[in-house]
């Protein structure tokens, strides 16, 4: 049983919806991986494999990303993007969609919060809360799925306003065109009368906290409990301390090297538990527990706290966290069932500790070169972009930059070993190309291979030429059969089958060809008729995209697009 609820989270499972399409999906979460949220649309049931689309044409991940980027917000900790292993020419057309937040503690929710409508018109709330970021990991986590169906009254339900109050307080970290969309989902949240839950819940409620909002202290009166299970990878003995202070029974399943003297003894001999040492030790991948869940019995009722709040001091009073509350049947569970559910597992996941692992309380796990990359986040101002002949500088301010360690600044995309300069109170990246610019910078912290920090930073960028998008495109489709392809790709209703068939023709085509530019034979006027008479805003889509191809774009397509509109009218 234990391994249905911590698995590898796979967000197809969770983000796909048959029978309904994505109107818009707010995403939070404390790191994010850029290919994993290129793979995000192919969740929503878009896209089909994320694996294809990502390692296939470039033109197709292009695709991707103009049917989705709209759709979608994507909010993350400061400085928390990870340097991606590849050099994608995309990666500048994801700025619209994702956003920073700056705040004292960390920005730590995992969370999806997305409206659909069906085909007959009917709209819901989908909510996803997990405890995974949206990285590619190998971790053990828990997500859970909730959906409220959205009527025509504003309902206001007080246990379901914690979800807007935090779409409403990240919301202003976004763009203005964002900002209005993230807040109509909101307004749909107002008018959900129920999320439903599956058996053996009956009920839910949401808590999200931090300086700003409300709920921390109904989540403290929640926790304590006279019977608690603690599932968390990170745990430190004063919020241990305060969280068992009421309870009889008491179990606590978290990684090897927090299992303190103290925390040992807190707990008790028999009631510690860590991931199976075969798990942690596979050659494969290491595979450690990730998930944050709390089971608490008390005054007759039994509930279950899911979410992204570690069982420490920082979660509950300096990070932004969420969690989903889930309310038992009566007789559904209790301390002893739940226990047995989790640690009665023949694949033995959770193995009993005998003995404490650590040596000492952990007060902080920070190196030296993540406490310096965050004072040069918490520092860095505003770029702006100098033509300079056929190229451009970039000219970045910072507040101060008098470090212990070197720090260089790096543009995301381009050769590293040319733009990686110094950080100066104003430093400057020279002879950049115009496809290189973006608001992505690679930040790095200290020389020591083994020990220095290296993440993406997303700072203001000032005076980008309007015409960047342009070579992008250009420069990723670069013939008019690629034109074509992509296209016919844009438009697909069924990717997945759209990817079968080209690579069946184009390796039928090389059999008698040397030329590996090889158009995709589509009947692409129908196409376009079901695609848009569905979608109207593909249309825009489209026209605007034979002006970012330019002469790329064939006479042919030119012309049927004219027919196209002209017959579109009379259809409308």
């Amino acid at each position: 049983m234990a391994e249905e609820l911590l698995k590898d989270v796979m967000y197809g499972d969770l983000l796909n919806s048959p029978g309904y399409e994505v109107e818009f999906a707010v995403g939070l979460t404390y790191s994010l991986d850029l290919d994993a949220l290129i793979s995000v649309p192919m969740s929503f049931g878009l896209l089909g494999e994320s694996e294809e689309i990502i390692h296939k044409s470039p033109a197709y991940l292009l695709a991707a990303i103009r049917k989705s980027s709209d759709k979608m917000a994507v909010f993350c900790n400061v400085g928390n993007i990870k340097v991606p292993k590849e050099n994608r020419l995309v990666y500048p057309l994801l700025e619209n969609c994702i956003f920073p937040v700056r705040q004292k503690g960390n920005f730590h929710p995992k969370l999806w919060v997305i409206q659909e409508v069906s085909d007959e018109g009917g709209r819901r709330i989908r909510i996803v809360v997990l405890s995974r970021n949206l990285t590619f990991d190998d971790s053990l986590d828990i997500a859970v799925s909730l959906t409220g169906e959205v009527t025509e009254k504003v309902i206001n339900r007080k246990k379901y306003m914690p979800v807007v109050d935090l779409l409403d307080w990240v919301a202003k970290f976004a763009s203005p065109e964002k900002r209005n969309k993230v807040r109509k989902v909101c307004d749909s949240i107002r008018c959900v009368e129920k999320f439903l839950v599956d058996d053996p819940f009956d009920d839910c409620e949401f808590f999200a906290f931090n300086e700003k909002l409300m709920g921390q202290s109904d989540v403290e009166d929640d926790l304590q409990g006279r019977d608690t299970v603690v599932v968390s990878p990170f745990v430190d003995e004063s919020f241990l301390s305060w969280l068992f202070t009421k309870a009889n029974h008491k179990c606590l399943i978290t990684r090897q090297n927090f299992i303190t003297s103290n925390i040992f003894n807190l707990v008790g001999h028999g009631n510690v538990f860590s991931v199976n040492e075969s798990l942690l030790d596979d050659e494969e991948s290491h595979i450690d527990l990730h998930a944050k869940m709390y089971f608490v019995s008390k005054n007759g009722n039994n509930n279950l706290y899911i979410g992204s709040a570690n069982a420490t001091q920082s979660a509950f009073n300096r990070n932004t966290e969420f969690l989903l509350k889930l309310h038992f049947k009566p007789y559904k569970s209790s301390f002893d069932k739940f226990k047995e559910m989790l640690l009665n597992d023949e694949d033995c996941i959770f193995v009993p500790v005998d003995t404490p692992v650590a040596d000492i309380e952990k007060t902080s796990t920070w190196t030296q070169e993540e406490i310096i990359f965050k004072e040069v986040v918490k520092n860095v101002g505003v770029a702006k972009v100098i033509k300079k002949g056929l190229f451009y500088d970039i000219v970045i301010s910072f507040k101060k930059c008098d470090w212990n360690l070197p720090v260089k600044i790096a543009t995301l995309q381009g050769p590293a070993n040319k733009s990686n300069v110094t950080v100066s109170k104003e430093t400057i990246i020279s002879n950049v190309a115009l496809k290189d610019i973006s608001q992505f910078y690679v930040v790095t912290v200290g020389t020591n291979i083994e020990t220095q920090k290296s993440s993406v930073v997303k700072i203001e960028t000032e005076n980008i030429p309007n015409n960047r998008d342009v070579v992008i495109f250009q420069s990723i489709v670069d013939t008019e059969n690629k034109f074509i392809n992509y296209i016919s790709f844009l438009l697909s209703e069924k990717p997945q089958e759209f990817i079968y068939d080209a690579d069946r023709q184009e390796k039928l085509l090389r059999q008698v060809s040397d030329n590996h530019d090889v158009p995709v034979v589509t009947t692409l006027y129908e196409d376009m008729l079901k695609s848009i008479t569905r979608h109207p805003e593909r249309m825009k889509v489209i026209e605007q995209d034979i002006d970012k191809f330019g002469d790329k774009v064939p006479n042919s397509f030119k012309q049927l697009l004219s027919v196209f509109k002209e017959s579109l009218k009379y259809l409308r």
